[in-house]
């Protein structure tokens, strides 16, 4: 299924990146990710008092996925350590950072067990998401996860600032001059999705009901109480 998507090649010599500039690339283009982010925090006064806590719980999953990203990528980047004598002081000069991230003993695995895959360990245990919150082994506030991600933009900084000709050279690399893509099979405006949904029901409703389920089914009445705004 990923045959077609095409590879990021060096914008100047038209050839695959070098394994340093593979990490540098991944290194911006996650913090242009994390930057995005940020400036949406920072478009309000206070995020907190602006959006219900619904939509900050959204956010700061999302945050922390954006950070443990960050770690994958930064230990890759310290493999290529025999590879350039620059890598070394290079994470050491933003050790600070990184110090302050690690705190949190378990992102790695609430990522892998809540954030990004569907409740499960390796070993094909079913948990829930309370257990590593509860143990403070992953961040539950949301000015934590922000504050993480100014870290790992920060330390992003600091890196491709000691890299600085290479990061120049693939600069082109992480922004394709293409056109925005349409939508595609999906919609693109909010007063489409409430009649594209109903058609979508009427033949599920159809289909359950051939099942023996009733539309008065509860579970039904419990999940769109669950979907409601809170008042």
């Amino acid at each position: 299924m990923t045959a077609d998507i095409p590879e990021v090649l060096h914008p100047e010599r038209g050839d695959a990146l070098t394994p340093l500039e593979r990490q540098l690339w991944r290194f911006r283009m996650l913090a242009v990710e994390i930057q995005a982010m940020l400036r949406g925090y920072y478009s309000v006064d206070d995020v907190a008092r602006t959006f219900p806590d619904e939509v900050m719980f959204a956010l700061t999953n999302h945050a922390l996925i954006l950070v443990s990203k960050f770690v994958e990528v930064w230990d890759d980047f310290g493999s290529l350590a025999d590879v350039d004598p620059r890598v070394v002081p290079a994470r050491q000069a933003v050790d600070p950072y990184l110090k302050r991230l690690h705190v949190w003993r378990g992102l790695e695995t609430f990522r892998n067990t809540a954030l990004a895959h569907p409740y499960e360990t390796k070993d094909g245990r079913l948990v829930g998401p309370w257990h590593l919150l509860e143990t403070h082994r992953a961040p539950t506030y949301h000015a934590e996860a922000i504050l993480l991600l100014h870290l790992v933009n920060l330390t992003v900084a600091g890196v491709l600032s000691v890299f600085s000709e290479e990061y120049r050279q693939i600069g082109p690399a992480l922004s394709p001059d293409q056109p925005s893509p349409d939508a595609g099979p999906g919609i693109s405006r909010g007063d489409e999705i409430e009649p594209t949904q109903r058609s979508l029901t009427v033949e599920v409703d159809r289909r359950l009901k051939a099942l023996g389920v009733a539309p008065s089914n509860p579970v039904f009445g419990e999940f769109r109480e669950a979907t409601n705004p809170r008042k």
